[in-house]
């Protein structure tokens, strides 16, 4: 381990020199490698209204003969959310991809992009289905373990935000927002360990943590030993494999620097994920 950062302050990544110099760093590094025209993907609203799964008619038949356990058993069983596929193919929508869907739908609406509300509460009520007592979120649209059990948080992270930036004033959105905060700060060891996409998993982690400010500083303080021991000696970040080996390619440098650095920038509020305070006239949602 090198010493030329020093070491990080007791409340970081604020008030601390140790972060703003990793910040700093990892931007210039993330603009050095970005695509001329800035683009990181591809915002189709209708790709995504067409990919979730709302009746059994979209239900793939092969589905039956490759996850006959996961096939629907019912037009409520699995609906409102998306899987790796569109519509229901192999086993169906799962909880992660489905509270990114429903956060998608919550930022198109600030956008002023219309949403079907239906629809959107087609894929809350999903990631309701899929949540424990404690607010922590499982895998599909279904509990399974003890009331009170836990594993990664990815999930319950992204359906904290989700749920908080929701567009809908109904007090219920923002209150099972702060249960899934809740449970993150209660068990904040899993960080570094998430199901599929590890940085992705820790980026919905840290942004769930970070909607109570009291649960971020938990989250922070029992992985401060992570953010030491994954900088590279060239001031980047890299990920070991953990039970998932997804996100180790060429790129593999470039995702955990760019999650690192958003993640130590969660506190200043930059983004409307990240707490920046949108004006009511500036949020309007569609039919419904």
């Amino acid at each position: 381990m090198g010493t030329a950062y020093g070491a990080f302050a007791p409340k970081y990544p604020s008030d601390c020199a140790k972060s703003q110099r990793i910040v700093s760093e990892l931007l210039e590094y993330l603009v050095k490698n970005q695509r001329a025209d800035g683009s990181f993907g591809n915002p189709v609203h209708d790709f995504l209204a067409a990919g979730q799964y709302l009746d059994m008619a979209q239900i793939n038949p092969k589905a039956k003969e490759s996850h006959p356990g996961s096939f629907p058993k019912g037009p409520l069983d699995s609906h409102g959310g998306w899987g790796h596929n569109p519509g229901f193919e192999g086993y169906g929508p799962i909880t992660m991809i489905t509270a990114q869907g429903a956060l998608a739908y919550s930022l198109m609406a600030r956008c002023g992009i219309a949403i079907d509300r239906p629809h959107h509460d087609a894929a809350y009520q999903f990631l309701k289905k899929g949540t424990g007592a404690n607010g922590y979120v499982w895998y599909g649209d279904s509990v399974g373990g003890a009331p009170d059990g836990w594993a990664d948080m990815g999930r319950t992270g992204a359906a904290a935000l989700a749920y908080f930036l929701s567009p809908y004033p109904d007090a219920a959105y923002r209150d099972r927002a702060r249960l899934h905060s809740k449970v993150i700060g209660l068990h904040p060891q899993s960080f570094p360990d998430t199901h599929g996409s590890p940085a992705m998993g820790m980026g919905y982690t840290a942004l769930g943590a970070s909607l109570e400010p009291a649960n971020f500083r938990k989250l922070m303080d029992a992985n401060r030993w992570w953010f030491a021991l994954a900088q590279c000696s060239d001031g980047t970040f890299y990920y070991q494999p953990n039970r998932d080996n997804a996100g180790y390619g060429a790129d593999a440098r470039m995702t955990a620097s760019s999650v690192t650095a958003f993640i130590l920038l969660i506190p200043k509020h930059s983004l409307v994920v990240t707490g920046k305070a949108v004006s009511k006239a500036a949020v309007r949602s569609g039919p419904g």
